[in-house]
């Protein structure tokens, strides 16, 4: 029988010692370690099951307790909606925290118009997409989100192929010298601070509007008649107020003013980069040979 040198048999013992502490990491790690946060009740509740069932979901009463929480480090991230989420980073001042990834089950934000006011519509496209481009929507957007909400998203347009109206819609509200808008909704888009003046982000585009085509902006709330039926009859104007843009009967949508959706929040120096960081394991453990296959002992 061949003699085994001493070195020999100590870079097996080595060996096999290496790979019985890898193999119980292996055993005893989860796939991932990472914790998700979300609101319960809510439709973010509900993507996060759908994308993550596999892993581990803190639930929390509302969004300020779960960026709270994420500040602190008690979960390694969270979904909600992105301007909720952007509003209270800025609000906080959760400097520690950030967007990781793009925008889960995008959502097109517009204002809600009569389909027989295609004119009224067309006006109001136009003065948005100014508007977007300018200083000002970056001024209002940095005043309750910290940030240009429009930069880096790419904006759609809602009829690209329709023709120019020939309805005289705007020229009824200019001769009136007023659109009047329902403004529905809750901080930080349409809300009363503590002068009891109505503000928040949405009223402020709504004003930015009217004053660039110098008519009065005038706000109601949302009657019980509801919005196809006011548009119809001519109560108000237009509707603003997380008004998604969709295929509807009576109703035709502006172009979007604003783009949301459930967003992943992480901390600043998070290793997530974004939803498809949590499908891969946070440990990756190298593929260990057994020590016949590295050493042969010649037994």
């Amino acid at each position: 029988m061949p003699k085994i040198s001493k070195k020999t048999i100590e870079y097996g013992i080595a060996i096999l010692l290496t790979t019985g502490i890898w193999l119980a990491i292996d055993n005893f790690l989860p796939a991932t370690s990472y914790t998700v946060g979300v609101v319960t009740g809510t439709a973010y509740e509900e993507t996060a099951q759908e994308l993550y069932n596999r892993k581990r979901i803190k639930l929390y009463k509302d969004s300020r307790q779960s960026l709270h929480e994420l500040s602190t480090g008690k979960v390694d991230a969270v979904i909600l909606d992105r301007h909720v989420g952007l509003n209270i980073i800025k609000e906080k001042g959760y400097h520690n925290l950030k967007m990781a990834g793009k925008i889960l089950n995008r959502k097109n934000i517009g204002i809600a118009f009569s389909r027989k006011d295609k004119a009224l519509r067309q006006q109001i496209d136009r003065v948005l997409k100014e508007i977007i481009n300018s200083d000002s929507y970056a001024g209002i957007s940095n005043k309750y989100f910290g940030r240009n909400i429009h930069k880096g998203l790419e904006y759609s347009i809602t009829y690209p192929e329709e023709s120019p109206a020939t309805d005289d819609s705007w020229n009824r509200r200019k001769r009136a010298g007023q659109l009047i808008f329902v403004m529905d909704g809750e901080a930080p888009f349409c809300y009363y601070n503590d002068q009891n003046v109505l503000t928040g982000f949405d009223v402020e585009i709504a004003q930015t509007v009217c004053s660039r085509l110098g008519v009065k902006f005038v706000p109601v709330p949302l009657t019980w008649e509801g919005i196809a039926a006011g548009l119809k009859a001519g109560h108000f104007d237009g509707v603003l107020g997380d008004m998604i843009i969709t295929q509807q009967e009576e109703i035709d949508f502006s172009n979007p003013y604003y783009i949301t959706g459930a967003q992943l929040f992480t901390t600043s120096d998070s290793l997530i980069t974004g939803p498809e960081t949590l499908e891969k394991p946070l440990f990756s453990l190298p593929a260990i040979k057994r020590p016949g296959e590295l050493f042969d002992f010649n037994l």
